[in-house]
C-alpha cells in the first residue's frame, strides 16, 4: 500500500481553524440545499471578499463543490449563476457505539449525511477474509440492519462480555473500515471517498484529551482502555500514516451533538433552544447536555451521571437511579443478566405489568423534573432506549413531570428523540469531524 501523496494528505487534512469562516461556513451548507456567495457572507456577517476567499480555499481542497442554478424568470440578465454545496464524498467519518449490550456503527458522509443501505454496503464492499497483515475482516452484510427512524443504516453487533473479545471484535471492525479505505485508495482522487475518522461512544467516564476510558461501571474490562491498548499496532499504523482521526467520547455527549445537529439541519423550531438536556437510556442512565449552544464537559469530561444519583427509599435503603430501574421496574437483581436484555425484552416486560409502567413513568418522570430545576432546558430529549420505552407510557410520564416551582415546569418542551438507539454512533461520528480538525463543539 502507497503512501499518499504530499497533494492528497494535504486536501484530506484541510485546516479549519485557520481558515476563516471555514467552519461556520460549512455548517451553514450543511443540510442546505445551496447557498451563493453573498448569502453566505450575509448569514455570516463578514464582507462579501471574506465570504468569498473562504469559499475559494474549500473549493480548491475540494470540501465544497458548485452547483448550477438557473435564473428566475423575472430576471433581466438571463445568465445561470452558481452556488456552493458541501461534497458530501469529499471523506467519510465512522461511529461506533460501545454499549453493555451492543456495539452500534454508523458511516456519514461529508454532509453528516447516515449512509443508506446501498452506498454503505458499496462503501464496505468486504467479506469475511484476512487482509495483507492476518487481520480477519468482518462480513458487514450480515450485521446490517435498517433504522426505522430514518432512511439510514446501521451494523449491530453483541458486545463481547470479556476484554479479549471486546479488542478482537473492534479490531475487526477497524479492519473492515480499513479494507473499505484501501478499496477507495484505488480509485482516482476526485472518486475516493476517503475515511476521515472514527469516532468511539463509550459507556463511562470518558478522558477526551487522552483518549482513555477512565472509568465504566456498566463494562467494568473498559477500565483503562486506551486508544494504545484497544487497537492493534498494524491498525494504528494504518490509521495514522493516512491521516485516520481517532476520538474517544462519552455515549450521553454524542447523543447531544446528534440530537441538536438534526434538530436544526430540520429547521424545526426546537434548534433554536440554546440550552437543550438529552436523557439518555442504555443499561445505564445519563444526560448530554448543550448549554448556550456549546457541548458541556463539565470540568473533567465526567457530567452527566444521572444514574449514579441515590434515591432514598423505604426503611433507610438507598439505591441510585439506575439500581431502581433495573431492579424495581425490570425485575433483574443481577446486572449482567439486565444488561443482556434487548430492547424488545424491556418493551415486552413493560408491556405485560401496569406496575412496571406507571413506576418507569415515575423514575423518568422524576428524572426530567431533576434536570429542569438543575439546568431549566428550553428542550428535554428522551433518547436512547427510552425513545422507545417512553412511548408505551407517554401520558404517564406527563403526569409525573412536576415541580413544586411552576415557572421551571412551564419553561421547557419534552421531546422524543427521533435518532434513537442510534443516536450515540451518529453523535460520535461527528465528534470525530470536530476532533479532527480541532474544533469547539458549538451550535
Amino acid at each position: 500500500m502507497e503512501l499518499l501523496t504530499n497533494s492528497e494528505l494535504q486536501e484530506n487534512n484541510f485546516d479549519f481553524a485557520k481558515t476563516s469562516y471555514a467552519a461556520k461556513m460549512l455548517y451553514l451548507l450543511r443540510g442546505e440545499k445551496s447557498l451563493d456567495r453573498m448569502e453566505l457572507a450575509r448569514r455570516l456577517g463578514v464582507t462579501w471578499p471574506t465570504a468569498s476567499n473562504t469559499a475559494e480555499k474549500l473549493l480548491n481542497a475540494r470540501i465544497l463543490i458548485t452547483q448550477a442554478q438557473e435564473p428566475s424568470p423575472e430576471s433581466a440578465n438571463a445568465k445561470n449563476t452558481y452556488s456552493l454545496m458541501v461534497n458530501p464524498n469529499y471523506g467519510y467519518f465512522a461511529g461506533i457505539s460501545i454499549g453493555s449490550s451492543e456495539i452500534k456503527i454508523v458511516v456519514l458522509d461529508f454532509n453528516f449525511h447516515v449512509l443508506t443501505h446501498d452506498a454503505l454496503e458499496n462503501y464496505l464492499c468486504v467479506s469475511d477474509s484476512s487482509s495483507n497483515d492476518g487481520a480477519t475482516v468482518l462480513n458487514w452484510q450480515r450485521y446490517l440492519i435498517q433504522k426505522s427512524e430514518t432512511e439510514g443504516w446501521y451494523i449491530k453487533f453483541p458486545t463481547p462480555e470479556s476484554a479479549d473479545r471486546f479488542s478482537a471484535t473492534v479490531n475487526q471492525i477497524i479492519s473492515g473500515l480499513i479494507e473499505a479505505d484501501k478499496n477507495q485508495s484505488q480509485l482516482p482522487v476526485h472518486q475516493a471517498k476517503r475515511l476521515l475518522g472514527i469516532g468511539f461512544a463509550f459507556t463511562g467516564a470518558v478522558n477526551v484529551e487522552n483518549k482513555i476510558v477512565t472509568e465504566s461501571f456498566n463494562l467494568p474490562f473498559l477500565r483503562g482502555t486506551s486508544y494504545t491498548t484497544l487497537i492493534t499496532p498494524s491498525n494504528r499504523e494504518y490509521l495514522e500514516r493516512h491521516n485516520i482521526y481517532v476520538s474517544f467520547q462519552h455515549n450521553a455527549k454524542t447523543v447531544a451533538i446528534s440530537e441538536k445537529y438534526y434538530l436544526q439541519k430540520k429547521h424545526s423550531p426546537l434548534g433554536n433552544c440554546e440550552n437543550m438536556v438529552c436523557i439518555y437510556l442504555g443499561s445505564g442512565i445519563s444526560c448530554g447536555m448543550i448549554l448556550n449552544n456549546r457541548l458541556f464537559s463539565g470540568s473533567k469530561n465526567y457530567s452527566g451521571e444521572l444514574g449514579h444519583i441515590p434515591f432514598l427509599m423505604g426503611k433507610n435503603q438507598v439505591l441510585t437511579l439506575e439500581e431502581y430501574i433495573r431492579i424495581h421496574i425490570f425485575g433483574e437483581p443481577d446486572f449482567d443478566a439486565y444488561r443482556r436484555n434487548s430492547l424488545e425484552d424491556l418493551q415486552q416486560k413493560l408491556n405485560h405489568s401496569s406496575e412496571a409502567r406507571d413506576r418507569f413513568a415515575q423514575a423518568v418522570g422524576c428524572t426530567i423534573n431533576t434536570v429542569a430545576n438543575l439546568f431549566n432546558p428550553g428542550l428535554i430529549i428522551l433518547s436512547g432506549k427510552l425513545s422507545v420505552l417512553a412511548k408505551a407510557c407517554l401520558d404517564n410520564i406527563y403526569s409525573y413531570q412536576f415541580s413544586a416551582l411552576p415557572y421551571i415546569f412551564d419553561s421547557y418542551k419534552l421531546q422524543i428523540s427521533e435518532q434513537g438507539i442510534c443516536a450515540p454512533a451518529i453523535g460520535a461520528a461527528m465528534y470525530a469531524f470536530y476532533a479532527r480538525y480541532n474544533l469547539d463543539v458549538e451550535f
